[in-house]
């Protein structure tokens, strides 16, 4: 008697495999929407900005897990985007429903669960380090439950499409991935300054020769010439400190930004 093996390309395995990596993708851009605007241009908060243990206000070391945050959600997103791929090729041609609800399923699941997890069981961070943190949590929270409502009646109610082209839509989200993981390396803020942190084994006259190249001026550093304040002409000319041996903080009027909202007496080495 012989038996039949469950094919690979079941109709299940299909649909779970295209609709999973839509919600990844979706996923992982609502990590770089939170990393780019609230960790970057706005500079509400960083990763660990609630955390106020011993050892953890050591700018480097915040500064490094927000970069293992954003390389976190690349992770997600290559993964969505190799499941959505194998969904898409997989599937016959034919009606198909647009990936744009999953995604920003995934998009607002984000939100929920970094208010869940993150603000309010971990206490790693809020969305704002103020008197009001817990209504901007609140906010976003709510927000987050919008867009995965709407994301539930538009994917009930959408009309399917055929999709022709399959290497379009991956072609798109590979773009979008790209651009906005990239943004998260940029030194966006307020006004003309850049925090910038040197190896601390680096000389004092190569610093001012890296900060001389994009013709910036000293407005602070710490005693330890590791952390620098710099007013910069062009915040796109200061990139290039990346390959002088400088790690680019950020940018703001307020001096740290986002690490502006760490305990004071943990930052004392650093500001």
């Amino acid at each position: 008697m012989s038996t039949r093996e469950p094919s690979a390309q079941s109709p299940n395995h299909r649909w779970l495999s295209y609709n999973a990596g839509a919600f990844l993708i979706g996923l992982s851009f609502g990590g770089f929407f939170d990393g780019i605007l609230f960790h970057q241009i706005l500079q509400w908060h960083g990763l660990l900005s609630s955390v106020d243990r011993p050892g953890f206000g050591d700018l480097r070391f915040r500064v490094m897990m927000d970069g293992i945050f954003h390389a976190g959600m690349y992770i997600v997103a290559v993964s969505g985007i190799y499941l959505f791929w194998i969904g898409l090729r997989s599937h016959p041609e034919g009606n198909i429903h647009p990936p744009g609800a999953m995604m920003l399923t995934g998009f607002g699941a984000w939100h929920v669960l970094d208010a869940i997890i993150n603000h309010w069981l971990l206490g790693l961070h809020h969305i704002k380090e103020d008197q009001y943190w817990l209504l901007w949590d609140i906010m976003v929270f709510i927000a987050g439950v919008i867009c995965m409502s709407i994301a539930i009646v538009v994917y009930r109610t959408q009309t399917k499409v055929r999709m022709r082209k399959r290497s379009r839509p991956i072609v798109m989200v590979l773009l979008a991935t790209s651009v906005a993981g990239g943004a998260a390396a940029m030194p966006f803020g307020y006004g003309d300054n850049v925090i910038v942190a040197f190896d601390r084994g680096s000389s004092e006259a190569s610093q001012m020769a890296a900060v001389s190249s994009v013709d910036g001026r000293l407005v602070w550093n710490d005693n330890e010439n590791a952390v620098w304040i710099i007013e910069v002409p062009s915040k796109f000319k200061a990139l290039t400190l990346y390959g002088k041996g400088a790690l680019i903080l950020g940018g703001t009027l307020a001096g740290a930004g986002c690490f502006s909202t760490s305990p004071p007496a943990m930052l004392e080495p650093w500001v």
